[in-house]
């Protein structure tokens, strides 16, 4: 093949990567499928690009530090469930799909920060496509997430099956679209943006009535429009007025939901407390403890069978025989901590803390970490992983890599975002 062809052909992988790459998002909220095919697609362009250009390629493994924790986390659970299936001829809760889709994840996220760093003439246009993704996919989840709930009156899940998952994929979009508008110059235009979006997701998260992202998102959203208030040492009257007029207004529209779900809240920790675990709560609680039971007896991991057989025989020696827990011990543990700890051992659980820490604390695209979309995005998933396990979800796989990678993107000029973040919010709270 001549030099010619060579160049137009990696030229047309690029190009075909990224339009690929750019419609993923918008679709996962709307056509899952569609999404799904896309995300596979992109990853095989990325295969490609990546043979034909490996030498090229290495300099960006070696220094981008998303990479390695996807490829960890993939790892873990691709031997993880070979080993199952070698001890266990019926393995059961085996993790190949989203192993496979976190090593999907890896790879697109390798291909995708070469090319910005090899072409350094289309960096501010990938910059912007990477914004006007986030914001396109943004308005569309709102919209459609607002019309889902006008039709039907229940909490909304957009294109996926669940609405705890439709929360937190939700969430993470809002928060990195927040940081990454912080992480600009802040026009005014861009201030009022900033304001009416954190707003609205608050409003859409509380539609998925999920308690844990109800809490999580608004005090992070708080968190983030406050910089922009108190922004050249001045409070803005009007702004701030606004923003408590309109989170008033959600919170009593809301009112009825907020104190149902706090009442109920209240009452199961009580029924729990008396011995009564058949509730969302007490069964989350009885899941907890047990998990860690069966990590104490399996330090170095087990298969889910062996597992469970242990935390039935347990229940039945509490006398508990007839536990909620029961119910999903086939799923999940409802935290991602213990649920790595019961079945991977203190491997799986080192492999999970190098993840959270690398993405949050060491992700090289920012130091101040709860300003930095990245690390914004990751700690979203530490903290709803605390009641739930999303990484194994196949959709929020998708949903979470994407959004790393082109935080990683709009976002790729560590001395600009850093100097940039800096006035925005050390001197502006300062103030």
């Amino acid at each position: 093949m001549g030099e010619g062809n060579k160049e137009s052909m990696k030229r047309y992988i690029a190009t075909f990567f990224f339009c690929s790459f750019f419609i993923i998002l918008p679709l996962a909220f709307i056509d899952e499928k569609t999404s799904r095919i896309s995300f596979y697609l992109c990853g095989y362009l990325s295969l490609l690009g990546i043979a034909i250009n490996f030498r090229e390629c290495l300099s960006s493994l070696l220094t981008c530090k998303i990479i390695l924790p996807l490829l960890l986390i993939s790892l873990l659970y691709t031997i993880w469930s070979l080993l199952c299936e070698l001890i266990s001829y019926n393995a059961q809760g085996t993790l190949f799909t989203p192993g496979k889709r976190w090593f999907v994840a890896a790879v697109i996220s390798w291909y995708a920060v070469w090319l910005y760093n090899h072409d350094s003439a289309q960096r501010a246009l990938i910059r912007r496509c990477c914004i006007f993704s986030l914001s396109g996919t943004f308005i569309i989840a709102s919209i459609y997430g607002i019309w889902q709930y006008i039709e039907t009156s229940d909490r909304i899940v957009f294109a996926m099956n669940r609405a705890t998952g439709t929360a937190y994929q939700y969430s993470a979009l809002s928060l990195v679209l927040i940081a990454v508008t912080i992480c600009d110059r802040l026009s005014l235009k861009k201030q009022y943006f900033i304001f009416s979006s954190g707003l609205l997701s608050i409003y859409v998260v509380f539609l998925t009535e999920t308690r844990s992202a109800m809490v999580i998102h608004t005090l992070a959203v708080i968190m983030l429009i406050l910089p922009v208030v108190f922004k050249d040492r001045k409070l803005k009257s009007i702004p701030l007025l606004l923003i408590i007029l309109t989170l008033v207004s959600i919170i009593y529209t809301n009112w009825n939901l907020i104190s149902a779900r706090y009442n109920r809240t209240s009452q199961e920790v009580s029924l729990y407390q008396h011995g009564n675990d058949k509730t969302s709560l007490g069964a989350r609680f009885t899941m907890w403890r047990v998990g860690v039971m069966a990590f104490i007896n399996a330090p170095l991991g087990e298969t889910q069978s062996s597992r469970n057989e242990k935390i039935v025989s347990f229940l039945h020696s509490e006398r508990n025989q007839n536990s909620d827990a029961l119910r999903y011990l086939d799923v999940h543990l409802h935290n991602e901590i213990i649920q790595a700890g019961s079945l991977f051992g203190i491997f799986g659980i080192y492999i999970l803390g190098f993840f959270y820490y690398t993405l949050i604390f060491n992700n090289g695209l920012c130091k101040i970490f709860l300003y930095n979309p990245i690390s914004l995005l990751s700690l979203s998933a530490l903290l709803y992983g605390l009641t739930d396990v999303i990484l194994t979800s196949i959709e929020y796989v998708v949903v979470f890599s994407l959004l790393l990678i082109t935080s990683r993107l709009a976002c790729n000029e560590p001395s600009i975002c850093h100097k940039k973040l800096k006035c925005a919010c050390i001197d502006t709270i300062c103030g």
